[in-house]
């Protein structure tokens, strides 16, 4: 009988430490793009901007994939991944942005067989590892950020250090990203309610600011010419001195410029020509902002139109103002914004995993790496408690399965691998496995090394897990 069963999956931007912090992305991200939809759906998705989106895939064929949101609203999107997905799929997805309208992917769910899913196990799929400490595996789950809240009560209770706090990976975590919280809401003069909610909508006022305010730089520079190669500045200017403008462009006078530029354009190289276009269709989308990106952007577009040259400097003089006041925003973006989302990511990909778990309780599971190899380790409970670890060095793996009975003080242990020499060195272990089980309280009642193949092992796995029922979160 085929057992069906949940297999979830978080995907999101993770940091990673190597010599100093620096972003990195740990996979490709899940976005959907809107192809199709109304304006009313358009306004409401867009006007949801930072709040989970609850959909379900109700038709996927090759990139295009139509999303059901609630019970009456449809919408058609590509999907900008390698990721596949699948008519059935449940997501759940934030927008990231509204021109074109983009959501991101942050949490999907698809149900399996069992069967599939230790297939997944065996193929090493995940695109997040929990990496366990070589000598102490139960200190490395208990420091992995899913138990953190615990921690921080006996914090307030006695029971645990400041400095043992600080070695949970959300503890750390919320350390590096508070600092950038509190900078760019300053920045933005915005306050931010401290949750993680909070943290994202803020990320998301964040991020739109800057992009729009990099938007109008880039219009900017290319309407003063600042933006051309040289090649195209030499032969721009050209055009300009042949058709009297040469007084303001050696002077700088940029309001002057750009209405030269606009009033030549059949002059201008189509290279040019293009940027040129492409620099005024910007300001076009800009000025539909509600902020003051969106006036300034407005205005400026207004007075270009109109070829008045006091209403030309009047909005060039009041966009450049606010674009040098903006500066650090940008600059502060530029240096720290992927590290912010990279942390808000790492951070999310937690908080997901913690309500999974608190949900799931009995069973789950939950990608690991340890000195080099990647697996997994799954948990069940069912009259008993059962623990599979796995880890892989390309073809090379070492297995456990663990039982354990709720009530008894007793201990079954199987290992398995391909590797000769973990074999040998295993079964010679035997008494020290014995020792180490005793000082905790516990005998080992059975145990048995076996040097076998993968393919070997996965019908009696999926035998000893059948009937239990576990969430995989990959």
């Amino acid at each position: 009988m085929e057992a069906r069963r949940i297999e979830g999956i978080t995907l999101q931007t993770l940091l990673e430490q190597q010599q100093s912090l620096r972003a990195q992305k740990a996979y490709e991200l899940l976005k959907v793009k809107t192809l199709q939809t109304t304006p009313e759906v358009y306004t409401e998705l867009a006007g949801r901007e930072g709040n989970l989106i609850r959909a379900r895939v109700s038709h996927a064929e090759g990139s295009t994939v139509e999303l059901l949101i609630g019970e009456r609203t449809r919408l058609i999107a590509e999907n900008m991944s390698s990721y596949r997905l699948e008519e059935g799929d449940l997501v759940e997805l934030v927008v990231e942005s509204t021109n074109p309208l983009t959501l991101k992917v942050v949490s999907l769910q698809r149900f399996l067989s069992l069967e599939r899913v230790f297939e997944l196990l065996f193929s090493q799929k995940a695109e997040f590892y929990l990496p366990l400490d070589e000598n102490r595996l139960a200190q490395s789950l208990k420091g992995s950020g899913l138990f953190y809240e615990r921690e921080l009560l006996n914090l307030a209770l006695g029971k645990t250090r400041p400095e043992e706090l600080m070695q949970d990976k959300k503890a750390q975590l919320l350390r590096d990203l508070m600092p950038l919280v509190k900078e760019f809401s300053k920045l933005l003069a915005l306050e931010y309610e401290n949750t993680l909610e909070g943290y994202r909508e803020l990320y998301a006022k964040v991020k739109e600011s800057a992009e729009k305010l990099q938007r109008l730089l880039e219009a900017f520079k290319t309407l003063t010419l600042e933006n051309l190669s040289h090649k195209d500045y030499a032969n721009t200017v050209r055009v300009l001195y042949e058709k009297g403008y040469g007084p303001a462009l050696e002077r700088r006078d940029h309001p002057t410029v750009i209405k030269a530029l606009v009033e030549n354009l059949e002059h201008l190289s189509p290279q040019v020509l293009q940027k040129v276009k492409e620099a005024l269709r910007s300001l076009e989308l800009l000025s539909e902002d509600k902020g003051d990106v969106g006036k300034l952007s407005q205005e400026l577009l207004r007075a270009i139109k109109e070829g008045k040259q006091e209403d030309i400097k009047k909005a060039y003089t009041l966009a450049s103002s606010f674009l040098a006041d903006s500066e650090r925003l940008l600059q502060a973006y530029q240096q720290k914004g992927e590290v912010f989302g990279a942390l808000l990511g790492r951070l999310e990909f937690i908080h997901q995993l913690q309500q999974n778990l608190a949900k799931l309780r009995d069973a789950f599971y939950v990608p690991v790496y340890f000195e080099g190899g990647r697996g997994g380790l799954v948990f069940a409970k069912k009259e008993g408690y059962k623990v599979f670890i796995s880890l892989n060095w390309g073809q090379d793996f070492v297995f456990c399965l663990l039982n354990m009975p709720q009530k008894g003080k007793y201990v079954d242990l199987r290992l398995f691998s391909n590797m000769e020499p973990f074999v040998r060195w295993a079964k010679a272990e035997e008494k020290t496995i014995r020792g180490m089980l005793s000082e905790e309280g516990l005998e080992l009642r059975n145990y048995h090394v076996n040097l076998g193949k993968k393919e070997e092992l996965k019908e009696e796995l999926i035998k000893t897990f059948a009937g239990e029922g576990f969430f995989m979160v990959v």
